[in-house]
């Protein structure tokens, strides 16, 4: 009778783990595919769209999608508005990746003379038209878009306007009317142009209540306004290995007196994780870390440039944030308005404004912002043409650590700002260790008296040593974050001194032991002492035990 009962019991085991294993699918998408199929290897689906919004998927399965340039159709919305509708979950996420690093773009521009159209001679000089051939819908705004010759962002001028300042090339829509305008350079007859037009709003919308999902080595360009949105209670949620640019709007329609787009916005959390990826040349900040999330995001090994930077951007109408900053165009690297978030191992250059802001202020459209208890370390400031950091305090933003960063040639154009800048009632931040080099005009500024208890110490502004910051982790085949180690009871991860109490003496401590393998300091047993053992330390600050 037992072994009947062991042999029972194991093949329960087998047929159980069996049946695990099978739930864990593996699915296929090809430019030569059909949404028809069943998404197999030999019978592949046609769109991301279509498998990303699959109801088949469940946790643990795979999405490989083949090589090729997936374009944004406004006839079938294909491309548009991808919103995954499962979860998966804590290590066993939904992965969509590129097939064996194959490169796979998704692409916001379409023919402009989709549906049969083409460019008629218009009554002004120099001008062509026709008529948009696909309807607006929520997803399209005709307003709400790009035009393109080629691979170059055309400049616009207002609704009506048929003067533009320069004879180079030009485009102007009318919404009202839908007419679209083109002013090619030296009066070139344009059916023979490649000009494309996009205005998917959004392409990538992780909705409330979506988890554990992990987007890999997909490329992305010219959405309307956002690449990748994580919505409010979506969580959970891994981009890495992307590159995603152009993100935004230029059409001066009427009423229009700005610009907005942004590779990502996260509005979700916890567990939002960005890494090792390229994101450039959206018209305003980069990534953007709504007040609205949790906080708690990862910003990791990163490049972070040029956003703002193409001329294309500079239309008539285009102010960037209009009134707020004036008529500069302003595009910093990312806002950030939520807490408790990791920024390191990140390179920003040559953004159109500040690298980083870290904005307290007051939004219409969201909650007030508190963006405090933030680490920033290891990072690359370079040519960004506001400050490397920047703390627009004007309500509630503490706690935030700066340190172990490279500054070099930061507000050499917005020079009322320093490489590093606060402006507010800032509060408790510590900047420190940090190398601060061809400064154009101030290495540290600090305006409207900001709040107190600041701490400026150990900063190199000349004879730096060279900055070496920190290896970036080898990425684990699986995307779930290893827990970390549990203390031996008695012991306090972070009480270096054995005091009984987590606090600055402590963090002395490991400062002194900064990138060695000291293992007392090495809190994640990672092999090197950086700001992943700093962040376990902030974690039980002030505790004791």
């Amino acid at each position: 009778m037992f072994r009947l009962s062991l042999f029972v019991s194991i093949l329960v085991t087998i047929i159980m783990m069996g049946s695990k294993h099978v739930q864990a699918a593996t699915y296929y998408v090809s430019t030569s595919g059909n949404d028809s199929n069943p998404g197999t290897e030999s019978q592949p689906w046609r769109t991301i769209k279509r498998a990303a919004q699959s109801s088949n998927l469940n946790p643990g399965d795979t999405i490989y999608i083949r090589g090729g340039s997936y374009h944004v159709n406004p006839v079938d919305q294909s491309e548009c508005y991808i919103q995954p509708s499962r979860s998966g979950t804590s290590g066993n996420p939904i992965t969509l990746k590129a097939y064996n690093n194959e490169d796979v773009l998704l692409d916001g521009r379409w023919d402009i003379k989709l549906g049969g159209k083409t460019w008629q001679q218009d009554s002004h000089s120099g001008w062509w038209v026709l008529t948009a051939g696909w309807s607006d819908v929520a997803s399209f705004k005709l307003e709400r878009g790009q035009m393109w010759e080629g691979n170059t962002l055309i400049p616009t001028t207002k609704t009506g306007n048929f003067s533009p300042p320069t004879n180079g090339t030009w485009g102007m829509v009318d919404k009202a009317t839908r007419k679209i305008y083109y002013h090619p350079a030296n009066g070139v007859d344009p059916n023979s142009r490649q000009v494309s037009y996009a205005s998917c709003g959004y392409i990538w919308y992780f909705a409330p209540g979506i988890s554990n999902w992990v987007i890999d080595g997909i490329d992305e360009v010219a959405s309307g306004v956002i690449g990748y949105t994580v919505g409010r209670g979506a969580s959970n949620i891994t981009l890495q290995n992307l590159k995603a640019s152009y993100n935004g709007n230029n059409i001066c329609a009427t009423s229009r007196d700005g610009t907005n787009g942004h590779s990502i916005n996260n509005e979700g959390g916890p567990g939002i994780v960005i890494k090792n990826s390229d994101f450039s040349q959206d018209v305003s900040e980069l990534l953007h870390l709504s007040s609205a999330g949790l906080g708690g995001d990862r910003i990791e090994n990163n490049y972070i440039h040029d956003a703002g930077m193409d001329p294309g951007w500079r239309s008539q109408c285009s102010q960037g944030y209009g009134s707020e900053y004036g008529a500069q165009q302003a595009s910093p690297g990312i806002i950030i308005r939520s807490a408790n978030s990791t920024i390191i191992n990140n390179r920003f250059e040559r953004n159109n404004y500040e690298a980083l802001r870290i904005e307290a202020d007051h939004e219409a459209s969201e909650v007030d912002g508190n963006p405090s208890n933030l680490i920033i370390s290891g990072n690359t400031f370079i040519d960004n043409v506001g400050a490397g950091v920047a703390g627009s305090c004007d309500l509630n933003e503490n706690n935030n650590k700066v340190f172990n960063n490279y500054f070099s040639g930061n507000a050499g154009v917005f020079n009322w700002e320093g490489q590093i800048y606060l402006n507010g009632q800032c509060t408790n931040w510590q900047v420190h260790d940090n190398i601060i080099v061809n400064t154009p005009s101030n290495t540290v500024a600090i305006k409207n008296n900001a709040g107190s208890s600041n701490i400026f110490t150990n900063n190199c502004t000349a004879n730096c040593p060279a900055f070496s910051p920190p290896p970036v982790p080898s990425s684990s085949p699986s995307p779930s974050i290893a827990p970390t180690p549990t203390p031996t009871p008695g012991t306090l991860k972070g009480d270096l001194n054995h005091d009984g109490i987590v606090n600055s003496l402590d963090w002395s401590i490991m400062n002194n032991k900064w990138f060695s393998n000291d293992t007392s300091a090495d809190l994640n047993n990672d092999g090197i002492v950086n700001s992943l053992d700093f962040s376990i330390m902030n974690g039980n600050w002030s505790k004791s035990g």
